[in-house]
């Protein structure tokens, strides 16, 4: 007979346990749907640790990053000076270090 109680606990607790984590994750609330929370080691690479000098918080530097620069949303002109390099280099030829001065 104890055994039976005992497994009858078990089962009790098992099935409490899992009502908390039923309840813990963010789909939850919603009906017939599972959200993965797996997390992908892969996309760690695209992910900022910190943020760049140029910007001084994360919003800032997300707003940039939702500019358009494509040539249907910008002029013609806008969009040569959008995408031009910051700094020009001639095939074939050294380029000269930054002096500690410069940055």
């Amino acid at each position: 007979m104890e055994t039976t109680t005992k497994r009858f606990k078990k089962i009790e607790q098992r099935k409490k346990e899992q009502e908390q984590i039923r309840q813990s994750r963010s789909d939850s609330q919603l009906h017939n749907v599972i959200i993965s929370e797996k997390k992908i080691k892969a996309l760690d690479n695209f992910k900022f640790t910190q943020v760049p000098l140029k910007w001084k918080s994360k919003d800032a530097l997300e707003k940039s990053l939702t500019i358009p620069m494509g040539k249907d949303f910008n002029s013609l002109k806008t969009h040569d000076k959008l995408i031009q390099p910051k700094v020009k280099t001639i095939t074939g030829r050294a380029i000269k270090p930054i002096h500690h001065k410069i940055v």
